[in-house]
C-alpha cells in the first residue's frame, strides 16, 4: 500500500499507530447504506475509545450505474448517496413525511443500490426546488449557531461561473463557513467560495447523462455532445442551467457534511486515509471532456481497456474494462492530470493509499473487444517502465529471483 503525504516530513512525524478500513457506506443506518452523519461520527468516537489513530475509507466519490466505488463518473465528486438527509430536514429543506418516504421501503436485511439512489435523488432534488421557497436557512451545525444566508437560487445560479471546458487549473475550494448557510447568495458569498475546477464540467456532465437516460457519453445520440463540441457544450450549458445547478448544490452539500465530519474526526486525533482508484471509468467527465489522456483512436473509441494477468487463481485473468491512460500524452503534459488528481485528494483526506499503484511502472493492456484478459500485454506505465513492461531493473533482489524463478516455471 502506497500513502501520499501533503507533507514530505509528515513520514517521519507521524507515529506508528493503528487504524481501521471500514467503508462509510457499511455504517448502519435508516437509509439503506451508511452516511455521513451521526453514525459516522459515533464510529469516530469509537475509533478514539478504542485507542485507534485512524479511520480508511473506500472511494468517497460518486459512483456509475454499476455502483462500484472504483468506478465512479468522477474522479472528484462526492457520492449524492452519502448525503445525511437528516441535515436537509434541520435546514428546512425538506419536511418530516418526505424524510418518512426517503426510509419507508428500505431493507434492513439487503442493499438495493438502485432504489436507494432513486429516493436519494428524489429527496434531494425536492430540497433544491424548495430554496425559491425559504428566505433564509437555519445552520444546523453547533459550532455556527446563528449563521443564516439570504438570497434566492438565481442569485446563486449567477454567482456560479460554469466553464466546462475540461481545464481544471490549480485552485482548491474552501469550506464553506456554516454547513446549513444558503447557497442562494449574492457574490462574494461563503458558498461561492466553493468552486473547485472540476465542478462546472462534473455538473454538465450529470446534467447531459440526465438529459440521455443517465447513458454514458459514448452513447449519446447527439454527436457534437459526444465529442465535447465547444459549440454544442455552450448551448448545453444554456438549455440545461437548471439541472447544472441542481448538481452544484448536491455537491455543496458533500463537501459540507464531509468537511464536517473530517473536522469531527481531526478533533478526536482520527486521522481519515482515503482510497484512490487508478484507473477512472469509461462513464465518466474526465474521459469525456479530456479523451486525449486516454488511449482512444481518432474517432475516440477505447483501444485498450486495464485488467491483470491470468495467474494460478484466475486462470482467465482480470478484466476491469477501465480505460488505459495515454502515458506518452500524460508525459507530454508534465503529468499535470495527476498532479492536480493527487492535490485534490489531499484536500479531501488527511492521506491517500494508491490504489494499484504498480501501474505507474507497468499494466496489463487488454484489447477492447476481448472478452477476457487473456489476450491482454505488459504496457509501460508512466513510471519508468519500458514499453514491454519489463521488470525493472532497481527491482529488489529477491522480487527480482522470485520473478525469474515464475518465468522457468
Amino acid at each position: 500500500m502506497t500513502i501520499v503525504m501533503e507533507d514530505k516530513k509528515s513520514l517521519h512525524k507521524y507515529p506508528r499507530s493503528a487504524g481501521v478500513l471500514m467503508p462509510v457506506t457499511m455504517l448502519h443506518g435508516p437509509f439503506g447504506i451508511g452516511v455521513l452523519g451521526a453514525e459516522a461520527m459515533e464510529f469516530v468516537d469509537f475509533l478514539r475509545d478504542a485507542g485507534f489513530h485512524a479511520w480508511q475509507v473506500l472511494p468517497v466519490e460518486h459512483t456509475s450505474i454499476c455502483f462500484s466505488p472504483y468506478k465512479c463518473v468522477s474522479a472528484f465528486a462526492g457520492e449524492p448517496m452519502l448525503i445525511d438527509p437528516r441535515m436537509l430536514l434541520q435546514m428546512r429543506l425538506i419536511t418530516t413525511d418526505e424524510l418518512s418516504e426517503r426510509i419507508y421501503g428500505i431493507s434492513e436485511d439487503s442493499v438495493d443500490y438502485e432504489l436507494i439512489r432513486e429516493k436519494q435523488w428524489q429527496l434531494l432534488r425536492k430540497a433544491y426546488a424548495r430554496l425559491d421557497e425559504l428566505g433564509e436557512i437555519e445552520c444546523p451545525d453547533d459550532r455556527r449557531q446563528g449563521d443564516r444566508r439570504q438570497g434566492n437560487r438565481r442569485q446563486w445560479e449567477s454567482a456560479q461561473h460554469t466553464d466546462a471546458s475540461g481545464d481544471w487549473g490549480d485552485q482548491a475550494s474552501e469550506p464553506s463557513p456554516c454547513l446549513g448557510s444558503s447557497p442562494r447568495l449574492r457574490e462574494p458569498s461563503p458558498y461561492s467560495a466553493f468552486r473547485p475546477p472540476w465542478l462546472d464540467s462534473y455538473a454538465l456532465y450529470m446534467a447531459l447523462k440526465h438529459r440521455f437516460g443517465d447513458n454514458p457519453w459514448h452513447e449519446w445520440p447527439d454527436e457534437d455532445l459526444r465529442n465535447h463540441d465547444e459549440q454544442a457544450i455552450k448551448q448545453a450549458k444554456e438549455e440545461l442551467r437548471e439541472e447544472i445547478g441542481f448538481h452544484k448544490f448536491t455537491q455543496w452539500l458533500f463537501h459540507e457534511q464531509w468537511q464536517r465530519l473530517k473536522e469531527y474526526a481531526a478533533a478526536r486525533g482520527i486521522s481519515i486515509i482515503g482510497d484512490m482508484p487508478f484507473y477512472v471509468s469509461e462513464d465518466s467527465v474526465e474521459v469525456w471532456s479530456s479523451r486525449k489522456m486516454f488511449d482512444t483512436d481518432e474517432n475516440g473509441n477505447f483501444q485498450a481497456v486495464s485488467g491483470a494477468p491470468p495467474d494460478y487463481f484466475s486462470p482467465k485473468g482480470q478484466h476491469w474494462g477501465n480505460p488505459i491512460y495515454n502515458w506518452k500524452m500524460m508525459k507530454k503534459n508534465s503529468y499535470s492530470w495527476w498532479v492536480r488528481r493527487v492535490k485534490m485528494a489531499l484536500l479531501r483526506y488527511d492521506y491517500v493509499r494508491l490504489d494499484h499503484f504498480r501501474g505507474f511502472e507497468s499494466y496489463w493492456r487488454i484489447p477492447a473487444d476481448a472478452p477476457d484478459a487473456t489476450s491482454g500485454k505488459r504496457g509501460g506505465g508512466g513510471g519508468g517502465g519500458n514499453e514491454r513492461g519489463d521488470c525493472p531493473s532497481r527491482m529488489h533482489p529477491r522480487a527480482a529471483s522470485a520473478a525469474k524463478r515464475k518465468q522457468t516455471c
